[in-house]
């Protein structure tokens, strides 16, 4: 166990610097080095390359790596093989997609051909990034399985950022030119794979054995389970990825997806604590589950949700509180401030991603696992048709609000139907507390005259916001959590209550 609490500390501070990191290439090193349509380039490039590497991994997702490994878990035989089948289904999966890329290139380039002439250009490197990501997976995947997570995301969340910041700031300085640097940015994802390769290598966990199922019965479970992984990932793919394809096949569908990816991860900063949350509760989760203890799952289902929604709605009140002077601080930020109301949108749909807070988990842990993948399936079909409507008419802004609809959609087809199946809500009378206290903190923020630079503007704004925020919750008692976690906090800077 405490390896597992080691590991996971560790874990924690890397993501967060990683975030930090993300935060300053997307809002300062990119706009300051590139133009908006390099911008959507490398981006769609990695988004595409993300979507071909779930597509080509044939069920083997991380979640399907997890499930499995422990029935193949035994050092005195290699695992039985199973780095070989977490390296061999993904390759299968990548040559038939290699196979169908070249297939329909001539497709590809009629559709992106005119509004997207440098993803047409550099389409050649979508199958090296492509492969990386879906090699540094499965390779990430399989460390975690075997108790290391650190390593693996320090060359992930910082190692890989480090090294684009660098030649982002070289091709800024003209020591490369733009060809150098994006392909720079491809081989990353490779040769971040390649290390973590060498990384398990070291641990002594590179087994080479041949493939040895422990029975049929697993095969087969195998089998049916990256079935439906495939059928989910589908949909999944496709509601995160299909407004930036549609973006891309639109009149300056390059410039536009500089800027829309842009905005669509400064709002997704938002939902960032909450994934750490649901991480943390997923094991408590399975164990209440595994044991049918549904009214300890109750309890957590409740407690985690309030949590995250208040974490949530003061992110949310930072950020949309402190927009316009986040534009003011980017270099070229008033060529990115059209997409200001993109960031509303997706906002307010991350804060009801955080309040319905364990549904995946609940429902992935339980017998009624295979409705998440339809659910899913179905959401992404017609995730299709909404982006197709509301881009068209509405661009940009358009795919926002399609993004948040097909957030909303998922999040309460699953509400609902756990609380028809298992009658488990999130929801309490507290639950309606961090929405007025987000109301109360944003009316005092409007009534704070501008303060005549944008640094200092943000950093009092944010000061008073985080106060009232803090303030208001603790006189609510919108959750018992918070003392104990302020208690916890003055006792660290040595302040006893």
């Amino acid at each position: 166990m405490g390896i597992i609490i080691r590991q996971s500390i560790k874990g924690t501070v890397v993501v967060y610097t990683g975030v930090v990191l993300a935060f300053v290439i997307n809002l300062f090193i990119f706009p300051l080095c590139f133009s908006k349509g390099e911008i959507g380039l490398l981006r769609v490039l990695a988004d595409i390359g993300m979507f071909i590497a779930g597509m080509a991994a044939v069920g083997m997702q991380p979640s399907a790596i997890f499930r499995f490994f422990p029935y193949f878990q035994n050092d005195s035989k290699g695992h039985n093989g199973f780095f070989w089948l977490i390296t061999l289904v993904p390759l299968a999966g990548f040559i038939v997609f290699i196979a169908v890329f070249y297939l329909f290139q001539g497709l590809f380039i009629k559709t992106f051909g005119n509004d997207s002439p440098l993803l047409t250009h550099y389409s050649y490197l979508l199958i090296p990034i492509s492969f990386g990501l879906m090699m540094t997976t499965s390779y990430e995947s399989y460390a975690n399985a075997n108790l290391r997570i650190v390593v693996p995301k320090i060359l992930r969340e910082i190692a890989l950022r480090i090294i684009i910041i660098a030649f982002a700031l070289l091709y800024l300085y003209k020591y490369i030119n733009f060809d150098a640097f994006s392909w720079v940015y491809t081989l990353s994802y490779i040769a971040i794979a390649v290390f973590i390769l060498f990384y398990i290598k070291k641990l002594g966990k590179l087994y080479l054995n041949p493939i040895s199922f422990p029975s049929a019965e697993v095969r087969k479970d195998m089998i049916r389970y990256g079935t439906f992984m495939f059928l989910g990932g589908v949909g999944s793919l496709l509601v995160n990825s299909i407004d930036a394809l549609m973006i891309a096949a639109s009149p300056h569908g390059d410039e536009n997806n500089g800027v829309y990816l842009t905005m669509v991860l400064l709002a997704s900063m938002i939902e960032l604590p909450g994934r750490s949350i649901g991480q943390i509760s997923a094991p408590i989760v399975a164990t209440h589950m595994k044991d049918e203890n549904l009214p300890e799952v109750q309890k957590l289902y409740q407690s985690t949700s309030v949590i995250q929604l208040s974490v949530g709605c003061l992110l949310f009140t930072l950020l949309w509180c402190n927009i316009d002077n986040i534009f003011e601080l980017m270099p070229n930020g008033k060529e990115y401030a059209v997409g200001k109301y993109c960031v509303l949108f997706i906002g307010l749909s991350q804060l009801f991603n955080m309040v319905t807070s364990l549904n995946g988990a609940i429902l992935g842990l339980s017998k009624y696992f295979k409705f998440g993948f339809y659910a899913m399936l179905g959401i992404g079909i017609i995730s299709v048709f909404i982006n197709y409507l509301l881009i068209s008419t509405n661009g940009i802004l358009g795919a926002s609000i399609a993004r948040a609809i097909n957030i909303l959609l998922y999040q309460f087809t699953i509400f609902f139907f756990l609380y028809l199946k298992t009658k488990l809500s999130p929801f309490t009378k507290k639950s309606i507390l961090p929405v007025v206290i987000m109301g109360i903190a944003m009316g005092i923020s409007y009534i704070i005259p501008y303060m005549g630079n944008a640094f200092i503007d943000t950093a009092i704004r944010s000061l008073l916001i985080i106060a009232s925020f803090v303030g208001f919750s603790l006189w609510f008692n919108v959750s018992p959590y918070f003392k104990e976690i302020l208690a916890k906090g003055l006792q660290k800077v040595g302040i006893k209550q």
